[in-house]
């Protein structure tokens, strides 16, 4: 191609030929010309390619997958496809509402050469603004790694809003394929490791969640699995900011982790406020991944303190009043964790006042 496009815009599909049909002219009728459309059928069983042939525009290419090589194969193959300097991966579930989305991307793109991706928030099925995706009402560029602390508590980004610079996944990283369910958090986490971060404040993407979703395939597995993969994701993170020099950086990445593994230990009923069997998978986990046995004890007193707060805010003062004692154990010159486990014993004021706290700050971190 002697004029590769600016911008390529990849779509994943699997017997989504319904949703092409809704998807494609939202793309195809962009005020921004310079693009290439690649279709990443995987092995579809339906008539996917009856709905693309609708479609006489040559910039649309359907490339057909032989058999069905994994929904993250499928994003990598489309990316190492792409002629562009940009790469735009919208799932056929999803599409455009502003046909000056690919223009508006690449202004802030080209005047933003240091970025390595831009973002919008997306809306729902009600052309409503998914509050967890609106990160102000202004456009802005974050430094990465001051960006990475804000996603580092909640993945805050719809894949289909994100487009990259192609040379950043080359010289970063693609989707990793052992993350079937938090392959795209961590690859925004990694980039922001390295670049700057833009974001455009205009809603631009609708994003849908129905029953043959990824979304929903994923939620319906059971949200300990979802979990357990986002703790890897953060431990990786952990240590690329480590080697990066970003000490507090990692140190942040660990806090996170171990409010994570306290979601985790309870979020199921336990006669003694812990469930012995994930509470063994995370010492199995440190033994693999603690840097030292101060870095486990750290964690370990982290991961106790946060699930006191959320045993705090679900009622059980004694489980929660246990597992200060626990965290003090660790680290009895913590005096935050002395502070709290002093409310136990104020009476039910102090009891009260430590529910509302730990409810806030389960608010503030999920």
């Amino acid at each position: 191609m002697t004029n590769p496009p600016l911008v390529s815009v990849v779509v994943p599909c699997y017997n989504s030929a319904s949703l092409l049909l809704e998807c494609v002219p939202t793309i195809l009728a962009q005020d921004y010309a310079n693009f290439e459309l690649l279709i990443m059928d995987n092995c579809s069983s339906d008539n996917t390619p009856e709905a693309l042939r609708l479609f006489h525009d040559p910039r649309l290419k359907h490339v057909r997958n032989e058999s069905n090589i994994g929904h993250l194969r499928n994003f990598n193959k489309g990316i190492g496809l792409s002629h562009g300097k940009y790469v735009l991966l919208v799932a056929a579930d999803d599409f455009l509402v502003d046909y000056a989305l690919l223009s508006r991307y690449v202004d802030m793109m080209e005047r933003n050469p240091d970025a390595g991706y831009v973002f919008c928030p997306a809306v729902d099925e009600k052309r409503q603004l998914l509050p967890f995706t609106n990160l102000g009402s202004a456009d802005h560029v974050w430094n990465g790694r001051r960006f990475l602390r804000e996603l580092l508590w909640q993945n805050r980004l719809v894949m289909s809003a994100v487009m990259v610079r192609k040379a950043c996944y080359l010289q970063t990283s693609v989707f990793p394929l052992d993350l079937p369910y938090a392959a795209d958090w961590y690859l925004w986490l990694i980039l922001a490791l390295h670049y700057k971060v833009a974001y455009l404040a205009r809603p631009m993407i609708f994003w849908r969640v129905h029953e043959q979703s990824l979304t929903t395939s994923f939620l319906s597995t059971g949200a300990a699995a979802g979990l357990w993969e986002d703790i890897e994701v953060l431990w990786r993170i952990s240590r690329q900011a480590a080697l990066g020099g970003a000490a507090s950086l990692a140190r942040t990445c660990k806090a996170s982790i171990a409010f994570r593994v306290a979601t985790i230990l309870a979020s199921e009923p336990r006669s003694d406020s812990r469930d012995p069997l994930r509470e063994t998978k995370f010492e199995d986990m440190l033994a693999c991944r603690a840097d030292s046995a101060k870095d486990a004890a750290d964690m370990k007193a982290q991961v106790y303190a946060f699930l006191a707060d959320q045993l705090a805010a679900c009622g059980d003062l004694l489980g929660a009043a246990a597992n200060y004692r626990r965290s003090l154990a660790l680290r009895p010159r913590w005096l935050k964790t002395w502070a709290k486990c002093a409310l136990f014993h104020c009476g039910a004021h102090g009891a009260r006042a430590k529910q509302i706290y730990a409810a806030m700050r389960s608010r503030q971190l999920g």
